[in-house]
């Protein structure tokens, strides 16, 4: 959960909040990149410059007040390190916290899977399928494996976007590269037989 990936906000979160649970936001820094896009950065900046903080302290104080949040942000960096411990000691003000909501949003869009490339390395260096049978025979042992994962798509629950960044090459077949979320990706073309867009957050580099 961060401020580029906010799919939890729809249902999971609000369920989460109906049982009085504590939610674990993964990657609240989205691996320091903290927010999606040129203007939104900016934005974050901008924002960060009024409370004399830094955007990370902003976006970790963000997540914090929308509901039972714990942030688990990784760093080596002993600054960092103290940046974040204290991410949640000063108040954001209302008028600000909704600028934030309302500008750091990435929404999904959706994507014909055929347009799609399969990254060789994609992010994390995470053992990936390139073929639609590598996938079908889950050799590398997958749990869910693309199968089965398929089976829970095929009920119509709504599953996270993958990732997506833009090729930037008009003799490519292909739109987009994957980067994330190729056990999904695969699952989601043995479900719909790759007849069906597939929801996606672009990242924008």
């Amino acid at each position: 959960y961060n401020l580029f990936d906010r799919f939890i906000e729809s249902e999971i979160l609000p369920y989460s909040d109906s049982k009085g649970s504590i939610m674990i936001a993964y990657t609240p820094l989205d691996k320091g990149r903290v927010t999606n896009g040129k203007k939104n950065k900016e934005k974050l900046v901008e924002i960060a410059k009024k409370y004399n903080k830094t955007p990370s302290q902003v976006a970790l104080n963000w997540l914090t007040t929308r509901s039972k949040i714990i942030c688990i942000p990784k760093s080596n960096n002993p600054l960092h390190i103290k940046q974040n411990a204290t991410a949640t000691d000063f108040v954001i003000e209302p008028e600000d916290l909704n600028l934030i909501e309302q500008t750091c949003v990435s929404k999904p869009e959706f994507i014909d899977p055929s347009k799609i490339k399969i990254s060789v390395n994609g992010e994390g260096g995470h053992k990936v399928y390139q073929t639609i049978k590598e996938a079908r025979e889950n050799k590398n042992a997958m749990s869910p494996s693309p199968l089965e994962l398929a089976e829970f798509i095929k009920k119509g629950d709504p599953i996270k976007p993958v990732r997506l960044i833009k090729i930037h090459n008009n003799r490519s077949k292909y739109s987009y590269e994957l980067i994330e979320g190729r056990l999904r990706y695969w699952a989601w073309v043995l479900a719909y037989e790759g007849k069906k867009d597939i929801p996606a957050l672009i990242r924008s580099i």
